[in-house]
């Protein structure tokens, strides 16, 4: 008979609860960003270890300190920037990110310097630039007209800033109305290709299509930064300037032109910045060109994915809440929690893929607790049902005398333990109460009904009156002591401890079992038919209750089985359980009295058999015996019966292998 624990039904109840709970906060959660900071704090630490070289052929023409110095305060004449870009020949692609929007006004002729200069290299990109206007609209703001038409292409400066104020993406084309301009760093590599890009990475993102008043933006890509600030090749732009670089330094490389100085204010801070300096904007670029070549660039994964993989974990958590001891299921939350965050690492170094994992974190650190608080009440339910059911079933037992000067625990989780010891000794005392009636059963019971067969055993009995009166004695004398045989035999197969089971093999205790009953089977003419399996099969158990289960099998199926019937007695292994079957052909067993079949001080109702005889009513330990034993050895005993036609008893017990045996 299985007990359920009180409240149980309630505890599944309110696992449900909190994983529905768990999980829609978890959604929400990761829909909402909610922990966005606590994301890009991991985001920003996972780039910040993710290092790589940077590419020797993408070169940064810094105007840094020294060249301030150098040549002068900023901002330079245009002829200025025009030796340059001949000291840039032989660059495949030159991005000049600065603003050249404004004319030359102390110099009309270097405006015409710098646009020659232009032309003859061929491959120029200048910058492009979004302006407000006083009135609240929007204009582009290209480099001076003088400039635009020798330029290879043209290309937009503008770096997206997260809520943090830290650069993380960049959108790959922008425009009024329009996304038609490149980022600088596509355009540079576009220019150095002779070609258009089309498969761009990023999320495509356009803000406010057919709307020819806004600026427009597309691709957002999230930059996986190659490494620190100055991680790329820096050449100062005064040593540029006077020639002082190898001859075809610059061949075949893409060249960027920018500020680097800390009065430039050009500069950001970025997840790989940590506490240094920030990363100038040119540098940024050459970021992104880095990226695209190597098609590295970082995309967000898509809002289902997403969903699902945070999730997960919380469903393995409340699996794991469900099933382990409290310190496992608290490993268990901490080992998913950084099994969740080594994976997002993981998902973006191998596939760059960014998932944000705190929304599951968060889910796994709040569900303990409240996991631990609904188990901790669940425990005091059961705690203080146990305990009413106790002092129900043991009112009589006398109570624990209390210590003078004890007072009751203030904790209620504390005053539950002390109940539960006082109620362990009451129980103790009933169990010491118990054994001495067993004690009663075994010894006082049993003497007297040995004295009086041994008295019969040696009267002579010359009168048969008293011969028949003898008889009568003996009859119920020895119905007596097979009572307190079984009654002993019970209390030794509920108390039989399976930590001390041995191997017991199973194949010649039936045959045993069979022999016995041999005798008993002859004197009604009933046919014993044997079919037992020849193999050798073993459980882990005890010797002496299996035989007697066996046996009682036996015994039965003979007493209410018919003359000249058969009982047949089969042994084999099924789905990893040695099976015993004893099937007879008597009178069978009702319909509604087989679910009390085996319950203690019950049994079937005496049957009129066809010969006109009545089966004499017993006590009902029999069959209590066999599913004491089963159950001792995490078995069964099932009956099938058809009244009129017999019954069939099916004891089945696990089948093990003792050392040495290969279970086949």
């Amino acid at each position: 008979m299985t007990v359920r624990a009180p409240g149980a039904n309630r505890v599944i109840i309110e696992w449900f609860v909190l994983g529905a709970l768990l999980v829609a906060l978890t959604v929400v959660a990761s829909r909402e960003q909610w922990f966005w900071r606590v994301d890009r704090i991991i985001y920003d630490t996972a780039l910040g270890l993710w290092q790589r070289k940077a590419p020797n052929d993408i070169v940064i023409v810094a105007i840094d300190e020294a060249s301030l110095d150098a040549i002068g305060r900023w901002p330079w004449r245009r002829a200025v920037h025009a030796l340059l870009l001949q000291r840039l020949a032989a660059a495949r692609a030159v991005g000049m990110d600065l603003i050249l929007s404004e004319p030359d006004e102390g110099d009309p002729d270097s405006d015409a310097a710098l646009s020659v200069a232009i032309r003859r290299h061929g491959k120029v990109v200048l910058p492009v630039l979004v302006e407000s206007l006083p009135d609240g609209s929007l204009r582009e703001n290209l480099p001076h007209a003088s400039l635009t038409p020798g330029a290879a292409s043209l290309g937009h400066i503008h770096i997206e800033l997260d809520p943090d104020g830290i650069a993380r993406s960049v959108y790959l084309r922008e425009g009024l109305g329009v996304p038609s301009w490149p980022q600088l760093g596509l355009a540079m590599i576009e220019v150095a290709e002779g070609r258009k890009l089309e498969a761009l990475p990023g999320l495509r993102k356009p803000d406010t299509p057919n709307d020819p008043r806004a600026w427009i933006r597309d691709y957002w890509m999230h930059i996986p930064f190659a490494g620190p600030p100055g991680h790329f090749v820096h050449v100062p732009y005064a040593q540029v300037l006077r020639d002082e670089m190898p001859p075809d330094f610059f061949r075949d490389k893409l060249v960027l032109v920018g500020a680097t100085a800390a009065g430039m204010g050009d500069s950001y801070p970025v997840p790989v910045s940590g506490f240094a300096r920030a990363m100038p904007g040119v540098e940024i670029t050459a970021n992104v060109i880095d990226a695209l070549r190597s098609g590295i660039a970082v995309r967000s994964a898509n809002p289902a994915a997403e969903t699902i993989a945070v999730v997960v974990p919380v469903l393995l958590a409340l699996f794991a809440f469900l099933r382990l001891a409290p310190r496992f299921a608290l490993l268990s939350t901490a080992l998913l929690a950084v099994v969740t965050i080594a994976a997002s690492l993981l998902l973006l170094r191998v596939g760059q893929i960014w998932l944000a994992p705190t929304a599951a974190i968060f889910a796994l650190i709040v569900g303990y607790p409240l996991w631990s608080w609904r188990r901790l009440e669940a425990t005091q339910l059961f705690l203080d049902e146990q305990l009413r059911r106790i002092e129900t079933h043991i009112r009589s037992s006398p109570v624990a005398p209390v210590a003078t000067g004890y007072n009751p625990p203030v904790d209620p989780i504390e005053r539950r333990i002390a109940a539960v010891r006082a109620a362990a000794d009451r129980v103790e005392r009933a169990d010491h109460e118990r054994r001495e009636m067993l004690d009663f059963v075994a010894h006082d019971l049993r003497s007297p009904q040995v004295s009086i067969l041994a008295l019969l055993d040696t009267a002579e009995a010359g009168n048969r009156p008293i011969a028949a009166t003898f008889a009568r004695i003996d009859a119920h004398v020895r119905r007596t002591l097979a009572l307190a045989d079984r009654f002993v035999e019970l209390a030794a197969a509920d108390e039989r401890d399976p930590r001390n089971f041995d191997f017991v093999e199973m194949t010649a205790l039936v045959h045993e079992a069979a022999d016995d009953a041999w005798e008993l089977a002859s004197k009604k003419h009933i046919a014993l038919v044997r079919a037992i399996d020849p193999e050798l099969h073993y459980v882990a158990g005890d010797r002496s209750l299996l035989q007697r289960a066996v046996a009682n099998l036996i015994d039965n199926a003979i007493k209410y089985s018919m003359e000249d019937s058969t009982i047949t007695l089969e042994l084999r292994r099924r789905d990893g359980m040695v099976v015993v079957t004893v099937a007879d052909q008597g009178e069978g067993i009702a319909a509604d009295e087989l679910p009390l079949l085996f319950e203690r001080f019950r049994r079937a109702r005496a049957a009129a058999r066809s010969d006109g005889n009545e089966v004499a009513k017993g006590v009902g330990l029999g069959l209590a015996l066999v599913k004491a034993v089963a159950d001792r050895h995490r078995g069964r005993i099932t009956v099938k019966s058809d009244p009129g036609h017999g019954s069939t008893f099916a004891l089945e017990i696990p089948e093990v292998h003792p050392p040495g045996e290969d279970g086949n």
